[in-house]
């Protein structure tokens, strides 16, 4: 997953959406807008958008090139053969039908989630994303900090 604004919808017919499912999809996506900006905001210097994903299933996000942009494999292959490489900023889809994203969703909606606790969920699933595509994170002793502050607090709900 790669490229941007790949459109799959038509190749199963069976995939059509009658107008309920097509109103029930409209609402999730209109509980997102919080947490969409959120992401927009804490990771303006690092994406260029923000984008629900029509085709994620499993992850919670992912990092894409634009239409015409140059993957990051391929990015990655230039810079290792001694090209410059300008930076460029990916676009971040979003799955609206992950449990993750839900729940973060409505704990920023009900306000229950606090503005820094947020943003370290917002930073790691970036992160995620970046190692998910080949790509290394910015500071991998932060990630790991992080990441085990996450699995501490999770783990004493167990």
């Amino acid at each position: 997953m790669n490229k941007g604004d790949l459109d799959l919808s038509h190749i199963n017919s069976e995939s059509q959406k009658n107008d309920t499912e097509q109103n029930k999809e409209e609402v999730k996506l209109d509980e997102l807008v919080g947490l969409l900006d959120a992401f927009r905001t804490h990771l303006s210097e690092e994406i260029k958008e923000v984008k629900i994903s029509k085709r994620l299933h499993e992850s919670p996000c992912c990092l894409v090139s634009e239409d015409g942009g140059m993957s990051s494999y391929m990015e990655r292959i230039m810079k290792a053969s001694g090209q410059s490489m300008p930076a460029s900023k990916k676009i971040l889809e979003v799955n609206p039908s992950h449990p993750l994203i839900q729940n973060l969703a409505n704990k920023k909606n009900s306000n229950s989630i606090k503005e820094d606790v947020l943003s370290e969920w917002i930073n790691t699933l970036y992160d995620t994303a970046l190692l998910s595509e080949g790509s290394p994170v910015k500071n991998p002793g932060t990630f790991a900090r992080r990441l085990t502050k996450m699995m501490e607090s999770a783990s004493a709900s167990l």
